[in-house]
């Protein structure tokens, strides 16, 4: 059973993936690299870190528009 779940998580996630632009799949790893920074640097998990659009722009180095069309993506997919 627990094969079956592990394998069945696999094909879900690998999906979920694969229906991410590559430019938004690149950004989703960007951010998460910038969250896991910050958290390090604060000494917090990861799930009690906030953040604004203005520091992802800082850090990330994209453009106001590519950061609001990849952030739309993403919430749009419930990431």
């Amino acid at each position: 059973m627990e094969g079956l779940a592990n394998h069945l998580m696999h094909e879900i996630l690998g999906r979920s993936l694969d229906e991410l632009p590559p430019q938004t799949r690149r950004f989703r790893l960007l951010l998460e690299e910038m969250v896991r920074k910050a958290c390090e640097k604060l000494g917090i998990s990861q799930t009690a870190y906030r953040f604004h659009r203005r520091s992802i722009l800082d850090d990330i180095g994209w453009t106001y528009d590519q950061v609001r069309v990849h952030l739309e993506r993403l919430t749009e997919l419930e990431y």
